[in-house]
C-alpha cells in the first residue's frame, strides 16, 4: 500500500470512540464538496492507500453513510456485471447499482487493487469488504464507523480541506448536490441514495446556506 510522507494514514489503527455521532446537520445546511474539493480529496485519498481510496470513491458514487461503508461485503461486488449491491441503513431502499468512473478514476479498478492488497494481509478471509488489520474483541475485522471517520478526517487534513467538511457524511451530501447540479432528476437521485420518501431528497433542490449567503452578499453590493 502506497503512502505519502506528508500524511501517513496507517492501515492498522485502534478504533477510538467516534466523535462524528454527536454532530448534527439541519435543513438544507449540509456541508458538501465542490467539484474542485472532491477532486482534491480523491487525489489525496489515492496517495493515502488503496483501501482509503476505494472506500471513499465508492462512498461518493453511491452516496454511502459510514455504517453502509462498513456493512459492504465482498460478495456485494460483481466485477463481471460491473455492479455493486447497496444495502441501506435507516430503512432505505436497497439497490443494485452500476460502478462508475469519477475524474478518470474507475471504481471497479480501485476495488480490484484494494482487494489484491487486502489478500496479502491478515483478515483477508473476512466477508466484509473494508476491514481493519487489527481484530476486535469478538475476532471480527469489520471496519468500524469510528475508523471511517478518522480516515476521512485524516485525508481532509492532508488535503488542507477546512474543518467544516470533516465528516464522512459529506460524501453522501456531495453526491446528492453534484448530481442535482448535473441535471439528474430528483426521483433518480432518490433511487441512488436509497430514499424511501422523495421528501428526503428534496433538500438537494435547495441552496446551502453558503450559496444563499453568497447571493445575499451580491444583492447587498448592488444596493449600495
Amino acid at each position: 500500500m502506497t503512502q505519502t510522507n506528508a500524511a501517513v494514514i496507517p492501515f492498522e489503527t485502534p478504533e477510538p470512540k467516534s466523535p462524528y455521532r454527536r454532530r448534527k446537520y439541519h435543513g438544507s445546511d449540509k456541508p458538501s464538496f465542490s467539484v474542485e474539493q472532491l477532486k482534491l480529496f480523491l487525489d489525496t485519498a489515492k496517495k493515502s492507500g488503496n483501501r482509503e481510496f476505494a472506500m471513499f470513491l465508492t462512498a461518493f458514487v453511491h452516496g454511502l453513510r459510514a455504517s453502509e461503508i462498513c456493512n459492504l461485503r465482498v460478495a456485494d461486488v460483481d466485477f463481471t456485471a460491473n455492479k455493486i449491491d447497496i444495502r441501506r441503513s435507516k430503512n432505505g431502499n436497497p439497490s443494485h447499482q452500476a460502478m462508475q468512473r469519477v475524474n478518470g478514476y474507475s471504481e471497479s479498478h480501485a476495488l480490484e487493487l484494494y482487494l489484491k492488497d487486502r489478500a496479502t494481509r491478515l483478515g483477508a478471509d473476512s466477508p466484509f469488504l473494508f476491514v481493519s488489520q487489527k481484530p476486535k474483541a469478538d475476532g471480527s475485522r469489520q471496519l468500524g464507523t469510528a475508523q471511517v471517520y478518522r480516515l476521512f478526517v485524516g485525508i481532509c487534513e492532508a488535503a488542507g480541506i477546512s474543518e467544516q467538511y470533516h465528516h464522512p457524511h459529506v460524501m453522501r451530501h456531495t453526491a446528492g448536490f453534484l448530481l442535482r447540479d448535473a441535471g439528474i432528476g430528483i426521483e433518480d437521485i432518490a433511487q441512488i441514495l436509497g430514499h424511501k420518501s422523495i421528501s428526503s431528497t428534496m433538500i438537494y433542490t435547495r441552496n446551502t446556506m453558503d450559496q444563499v449567503g453568497g447571493q445575499v452578499s451580491k444583492a447587498f453590493k448592488k444596493m449600495f
